[in-house]
Parts: C-alpha cells; sequence; structure tokens
C-alpha cells in the first residue's frame, strides 16, 4: 500500500494487519475534535499538565541525575496539587488556567475545592507553567 497521507498530518493509527490481507482502493482520513468536559483523558487524570518539565524530568533520569533530583522539586507540589482530591476535577481545573478546556464539570465530576484551587494556581506558578 503506498502512502496517500497528507504530509502535515500524522498518523496515530495504523492497521497494518488489514492492509496486508485487504487491498485498499480509496484512502479516506478521518479525524474528531475532543472539546471541553467531553474529553475522556481529562475525566481520567491522564492529561500531562506539564508535559516539557515531564519529558525534560525522564531525561535527566537517565543522563544528569542532580538534575533530575532539580526537576523532581519542581514537579513534586505540582503533582500533590493535582491528585489532592478523590476525584480528578483537580487535573480539569489545571487544564482550564493552561486554556486546555472550559472549568465546568458534569457528573460524575464534581468542582474543585477552593482550597485545592489556590494549591494548583500555586503550584503551577512554582513550576513557571502558569
Amino acid at each position: 500500500m503506498s502512502k496517500k497521507t497528507n504530509p502535515g498530518l500524522k498518523i496515530i493509527c495504523l492497521n497494518r494487519k488489514a492492509s496486508f490481507n485487504y487491498f485498499f482502493e480509496d484512502l479516506i482520513e478521518a479525524g474528531i475534535v475532543l472539546k471541553g468536559s467531553e474529553i475522556k483523558s481529562i475525566r481520567e487524570g491522564k492529561v500531562n499538565i506539564a508535559a516539557k518539565l515531564s519529558s525534560e524530568f525522564q531525561k535527566a533520569c537517565v543522563e544528569d541525575k542532580d538534575k533530575a533530583v532539580e526537576l523532581n522539586k519542581i514537579l513534586q507540589p505540582l503533582h500533590e496539587a493535582m491528585f489532592i482530591e478523590s476525584n480528578p476535577s483537580p487535573v480539569k481545573y489545571a487544564a482550564s488556567l493552561l486554556k486546555m478546556c472550559n472549568s465546568s464539570v458534569r457528573l460524575p465530576l464534581v468542582e474543585v475545592e477552593n482550597t485545592t484551587k489556590v494549591k494548583i494556581s500555586e503550584a503551577l506558578k512554582v513550576a513557571k507553567i502558569l
């Protein structure tokens, strides 16, 4: 199967077995846009709020232990703030502060307490993300 995809797009899923077993006359590219509270990963608390810092931390763990310790001191307050409540709402609140989504929640999520909001905001400022 020859690649007929747009060079500006990234393929995140490709069924190679189907390509082996079948011949495709036409390829149709499809995508979806995830918005607001419908994003499943936010509801599950699987959002990486500090992607760059986390990546640098993982790299430093292999290459430079002192830098890894320094980055851990920056990331630890953020990690603690994200999981201060028993639901993933703090993660959604942090994402809303970073303009990744809106702050409204719906069941099964509950609104973040004001004290948690302050801790999240402070942790984002310590990490120089906000």
